[in-house]
């Protein structure tokens, strides 16, 4: 078996075992999947990361993040404005709308043409293996020319539990 195999293959029966979602999203995760099991976890044999060796990572046996509901306005107390926020990857309250000049919230089809295309899978495993479990996510959409007075936050809160977890957010 390869390094590259054996490195991967914890994820590949998660990779099965996943819920399925839309078509288009189960493409864009198969892609990540394939990319991330031909690229291995880095090493610091290569110049990108021959400072940061990341073999725990590689090691550890990681467990989806737990679902967790907590109330966004206790553990953000101090934002203003619209925000989003996603506790272990699950977003808590609904998300905000403005008619015809903000849209947000979780995948839908207006967010096809965006997802998957700021950050590359070709070249860094851990976007690749990001893109596979790609779970809930944000989605904004400002219309164009709008004028937004408020900030908008999207907030990311991992809680610890009795075991390695990861949540695969995506913005």
């Amino acid at each position: 078996m390869t390094a590259v195999a054996e490195r991967t293959n914890a994820w590949a029966g998660k990779f099965a075992a996943r819920e399925r979602q839309a078509v288009w999203i189960e493409q864009l995760r198969e892609s990540g999947f394939a990319r991330f099991s031909a690229l291995g976890f880095p090493t610091v044999r290569e110049e990108d990361w021959r400072f940061t060796n990341v073999a725990r990572i590689a090691k550890t046996c990681f467990e989806s993040a737990p679902p967790i509901t907590a109330d966004a306005d206790a553990l953000v107390p101090f934002t203003k404005g619209i925000r989003l926020v996603f506790v272990n990857g699950q977003l808590q309250s609904p998300a905000p709308n403005l008619q015809g000049v903000l849209t947000t919230g979780v995948w839908n089809g207006d967010a096809r043409e965006h997802l998957g295309l700021h950050a590359s899978i070709e070249t860094n495993a851990f976007v690749a293996l990001n893109t596979a479990f790609l779970g809930e996510g944000a989605y904004v959409h400002i219309a164009s020319e709008a004028a937004i007075a408020e900030p908008i936050h999207l907030v990311y809160i991992s809680v610890p539990g009795d075991t390695p977890a990861v949540s695969h957010p995506v913005r």
